[in-house]
């Protein structure tokens, strides 16, 4: 059964889209270096490449909408597929330092990107508060993404917002997804 078969969609649409997809991104084998044990599943169902294709965003997303897309740089490539199957154009990459990382096949991996994108009018505020395309803010559970991102969206994108596979509320988003308020310890997955 598909996530969004168990899950009422929202009664209203989004000008602002945050969207962290639960990536099959086979954590045993991304983790071989670490240090400790690491269970052979993460902790929150995860979607195939079909699935994530198949995701009905459009139930989410106004005519004219910002779409925040997490990635990873194993999910980059399908993560482009991704915004133009869901009808947006790429605009630009954001980049966040966790100020630590995994290393993984000889790279120290210790950013995630977001992929910004939109459909319709672009309508991110040019002047006072700007979104940096970097960013910094130190990671301290598995999957809970930085409040720094949070806190500039809600000064420079249009409301209403959502988060969708949310692991965590935000103030000024509505969360969507199965594992609200579900977050690991950062040491289990670093």
């Amino acid at each position: 059964m598909l996530l969004w078969d168990r899950l009422n969609f929202p009664d209203k649409k989004y000008k602002t889209i945050v969207i962290d997809p639960p990536w099959d991104i086979g954590i045993t084998s991304a983790t071989h270096n670490l240090k400790f044990a690491v269970p052979d599943t993460l902790p929150y169902n995860t979607m195939t490449d079909d699935e994530l294709r198949e995701f009905p965003i459009t139930k989410f997303a106004e005519d004219d909408c910002q779409l925040f897309l997490w990635i990873t740089h194993s999910t980059l490539p399908l993560g482009l597929e991704l915004i133009k199957l869901w009808g947006f154009k790429y605009h630009c990459l954001l980049t966040w330092d966790k100020t630590k990382g995994v290393v993984i096949r000889g790279f120290n991996r210790r950013t995630e990107m977001v992929i910004f994108a939109y459909k319709g009018k672009l309508k991110i505020k040019e002047k006072g508060v700007s979104i940096p395309t970097f960013f910094r803010e130190k990671s301290t559970v598995h999957s809970k993404k930085p409040r720094i991102l949070y806190d500039l969206l809600l000064k420079s994108t249009p409301a209403p917002r959502v988060d969708i596979f949310a692991r965590k509320s935000h103030f000024g988003f509505d969360a969507w997804g199965d594992q609200v308020e579900k977050l690991m310890p950062l040491e289990v997955f670093s």
